[in-house]
């Protein structure tokens, strides 16, 4: 009985943490592609100040469109 419940309790706790993984890197994914949009917004203002190697990439294409 007792193991039983601790087989679903690991089992919930795995679902749980690969749900919130999923979750979180669309939410990454989101916050990248909104900072390429307002990066692009201000590229000629902000080209200079912020290093552009690191601010103006385009989003990651390994995910998928988007």
């Amino acid at each position: 009985m007792h193991a039983c419940l601790i087989c679903v309790t690991v089992f919930v706790a795995q679902l749980a943490s690969s749900l919130l993984m999923c979750v979180s890197m669309k939410i990454v994914r989101q916050l990248n592609h909104l900072g390429y949009i307002v990066n692009l917004a201000y590229y000629p203002s902000f080209s200079l100040t912020f290093a552009p190697q690191a601010s103006f990439q385009p989003p990651n294409l390994q995910y998928g469109t988007n």
